[in-house]
């Protein structure tokens, strides 16, 4: 690497993050997952050892699905702190989540973890994995910015990617991902039942709340526990048509009490960076509601004070963080909005 295009990265280093290869932006919250997927085909098209090889390919995409939610889930957060104020100055590194200019949100994923599992000689109906947790794909925040030898213009023009590829990003660190935990076959198409766990950075998870877990209101909880979420893909098995149907369902009590304690910036035993980026949540939360405080900054002062005693009159709560009630109050407005798609 030239000393010009050097100097580049250094810079780029240090108005983002160093370049280490692991770093943690805190602590991992586990919310029990269900995903059900069903493919719809023909008994003949999984006779066969290859059918059942294509077939378990549908139903590792209907998995995949759910990541690319939760991908578009950690992007719409990026709205949600613009629309409070929080620009793309000093403040974005209480935000690191969000994909700036040199990062982005990527999917990793163990792409054939369960023909490497399961017996492909036998008929996949009544096979079944217990206590695997396998990480089978994660969410990995990540620099748009490669170590590969590169010239100042290849630098450059690498800002602008999405899929750095096969290079070697700057840093890399873990969001989400989702974990397996077992795995179960039937009769009726092919329907595959699998249990997992949803392993979410707990900072990230307030901001998270509306776009991978429902308004948790009585017109919408009712509807949700029944409905749950569904995508389907088309595809073919032995050059037959075939049609995925992939649906999850996430443990709604536990993402909202995991929202709800991410929130409280006074529980003990938090290390300074997790208090101010709870601090942050809380203060998004109040801009969005009633325009203040004026400054998204992780700092506790007077302003966030005066801010909070007035949500907490507004809504009839205690202007105490420690209140679950208040803290719920808080997390409702994040359920509350909703980016148009």
């Amino acid at each position: 690497m030239d000393e010009e295009t050097q100097n580049l990265t250094t810079i780029l280093q240090r108005e983002g993050f160093a370049p280490e290869p692991n770093f943690s932006l805190g602590e991992m919250k586990n919310i029990p997952l269900e995903i059900d997927v069903r493919l719809d085909l023909l008994d003949e098209q999984i006779a066969v050892k290859s059918g059942r090889n294509e077939a378990l390919t549908g139903i590792e995409w209907g998995i995949q699905l759910l990541a690319t939610d939760l991908i578009r889930a950690f992007n719409e957060t990026q709205y949600l702190v613009l629309e409070a104020g929080a620009g793309w100055g000093e403040e974005r590194s209480l935000f690191p989540w969000i994909p700036w200019y040199d990062r982005n949100v990527h999917m990793e994923s163990n792409r054939g973890y369960l023909k490497k599992l399961l017996d492909l000689d036998q008929s996949l109906i009544d096979q079944r994995l217990d206590g695997q947790n396998e990480r089978i794909i994660s969410i990995v925040l990540q620099s748009a910015i490669s170590l590969e030898e590169m010239n100042r213009l290849e630098l450059l023009i690498e800002l602008d990617l999405y899929d750095v590829g096969h290079h070697q990003p700057l840093f890399k660190t873990e969001l989400a991902s989702i974990v397996i935990e077992s795995v179960a076959f039937a009769e009726g198409s092919l329907r595959g039942s699998i249990m997992g766990t949803l392993r979410v950075l707990g900072l990230t998870i307030p901001l998270l709340t509306p776009f991978v877990g429902p308004a948790v209101t009585p017109p919408f909880a009712h509807w949700y526990e029944e409905q749950q979420f569904e995508k389907k893909i088309e595809m073919t098995v032995l050059g037959q048509p075939c049609t995925v149907y992939s649906t999850w369902k996430y443990d709604v009590e536990s993402l909202r009490q995991a929202s709800i304690e991410e929130l409280n910036f006074a529980s003990p035993g938090l290390s300074e960076s997790e208090k101010r980026n709870r601090i942050c949540n809380v203060q998004v939360a109040l801009k969005l509601e009633q325009g203040s405080p004026d400054k998204i900054d992780g700092l506790w002062g007077p302003a966030s004070k005066e801010a909070l005693a007035h949500f907490a009159r507004t809504h009839r709560v205690p202007a105490d963080i420690k209140s679950e009630a208040l803290r719920g109050e808080l997390h409702q407005v994040f359920l509350n909005r909703k980016v148009s798609k």
